[in-house]
């Protein structure tokens, strides 16, 4: 909540999140599959009741080595607590794997009563993604790896108008499996032309350079996933 908080004083208009499912199906927001690298307790989360994560210190390991976040009352977050307090902002929802057959359900049900048309769903496996575009049809998503690898091949084929998906938004990196030293660069002003000529957007992670930063919004990308939204905001003359 604290970093939220952070990024929307800073004017930021769209938040990314993870969601994961505890053992007594609360969808709460939380990138690890294991809470010891962020707070100070230990063990899987999918196997913890929600009222024992509530009783972790959510800033326990926040920053090194002063750790000014320890004591601070900061918890692991619902789903819907983060929601209903920023109604006003737009969501990317990732989902993080779950061995709970509720957790999808669950999910839905927190997204419907939450606004979804300011809420872009987002996942890298393709299943998940597929049930919930039938389940809930107008909620905008991101494109699986896969989708995301085919398109990227039909563009370079300039065929791209054969590519077929409900999805709404590319959620790409600059380069795939790399860097500009041996990665497959993703995002070129051709991947771009070929998504806008769909209608799709393209939206770029993680961006922390300003360089980097100045360079994507030349190509013309519609978004920057950053940790540094006061960087991006210099960049643009925010």
């Amino acid at each position: 909540m604290v970093s939220f908080q952070k990024a929307v004083d800073c004017g930021v208009d769209l938040i990314e999140l993870d969601v994961q499912s505890t053992a007594d199906g609360e969808i709460v927001v939380f990138h690890d599959p294991a809470v010891d690298r962020t707070t100070n307790g230990r063990g899987n989360l999918a196997g913890m009741r929600f009222a024992d994560l509530r009783n972790l210190d959510a800033g326990w390991q926040f920053s090194p080595p002063a750790f000014p976040f320890r004591g601070r009352g900061i918890t692991v977050p619902s789903l819907e607590e983060v929601l209903s307090r920023f109604p006003d902002v737009g969501f990317t929802v990732e989902i993080k794997s779950s061995p709970h057959a509720f957790f999808l359900p669950n999910l839905m049900s927190i997204l419907r009563r939450n606004s979804p048309e300011r809420i872009i769903v987002a996942a890298e496996d393709h299943p998940p993604l597929a049930r919930i575009r039938k389940e809930m049809p107008d909620l905008a998503t991101n494109f699986s790896r896969p989708e995301v690898r085919w398109f990227y091949f039909l563009a370079k084929m300039h065929l791209a108008f054969f590519f077929r998906s409900p999805g709404t938004v590319f959620q790409v990196p600059v380069y795939a499996k790399g860097d500009e030293r041996g990665g497959l660069r993703v995002v070129t002003r051709g991947f771009i032309q070929a998504a806008h000529a769909q209608g799709r957007a393209v939206q770029v992670w993680t961006i922390n350079d300003p360089a980097r930063m100045r360079d994507l919004i030349d190509l013309g990308v519609d978004g920057l996933t950053t940790d540094r939204p006061d960087i991006l905001n210099h960049v643009r003359g925010a």
